[in-house]
């Protein structure tokens, strides 16, 4: 009797520690999505000031709306991952669905942490150094498209569901989760989902403009080495 009373209470602890972990990362997403649309009400009382010191027009400043809807969505989208992931595994017992999860959230919260603290700059900096302007609105503009880009394949993922996984990724059984089933022996699975993304978040990290960074990704066949190459060589000939 003492035995089955310890497995009950063990289980039960579990239960709990279980969902207070799905439940703490729901909530922090929640606030901080909530965060976010006040800071947004706040800074669209700032865009005359800002309009009027950088001489923009209000689709220019765009960006700055373009950047906290996005974080805003992000954080709505994420915040239900939790849900889903508290519900549908379980009784789940193929951890490789709950794994294929957890790496889409962990690759889609870093890029939108990203955007959401360069977002956060304070827009009194920028009115006291105009000089940083145009390197944070390319860098919060390639941020926010990279962020979405993150999200968007999150959310494919959540549509097709976890079910079929080894289908999506490879056709024969002998070929693990993120093997690709192409004559090229590409790799197609959860490892790469967003290996462009990161490579272009990482570009843009360095100061290099979103379309440039693209441009020399594509002509350098996605090669992060030959693409540094071909930005550097740029700004070569545009400084001659």
């Amino acid at each position: 009797l003492y035995e089955e009373e310890e497995v009950t209470r063990r289980k039960a602890k579990c239960s709990l520690e279980r969902y207070m972990h799905y439940f703490e990362r729901w909530d922090a997403h929640d606030k901080a999505r909530n965060r976010a649309k006040k800071d947004l009400v706040e800074l669209n009382s700032k865009l005359d000031s800002l309009s009027s010191r950088f001489a923009s027009t209000a689709n220019q400043l765009k960006f700055f709306t373009d950047a906290y809807l996005q974080i805003i969505e992000c954080r709505r989208i994420l915040k239900w991952t939790y849900a889903y992931g508290y519900f549908h595994f379980m009784d789940s017992a193929d951890p490789t669905q709950q794994e294929f999860l957890e790496f889409l959230q962990g690759e889609a919260e870093m890029s939108l942490e990203k955007l959401h603290h360069v977002a956060e700059t304070n827009v009194e900096h920028l009115l006291e150094n105009p000089s940083e302007f145009n390197n944070y609105r390319s860098k919060l503009t390639g941020l926010t498209c990279v962020a979405k880009d993150y999200f968007d394949k999150l959310v494919i993922e959540l549509e097709h569901g976890f079910h079929h996984l080894s289908s999506r990724y490879s056709e024969s059984p002998g070929t693990s989760l993120g093997q690709s089933s192409s004559p090229s022996g590409a790799s197609t699975g959860p490892s790469v989902i967003a290996k462009n993304s990161r490579k272009l978040e990482q570009l843009i990290s360095m100061g290099f403009d979103l379309r440039e960074a693209q441009a020399a990704l594509e002509e350098g066949n996605g090669d992060m080495g030959e693409a540094t190459t071909i930005l550097l060589a740029s700004l070569t000939v545009g400084d001659a």
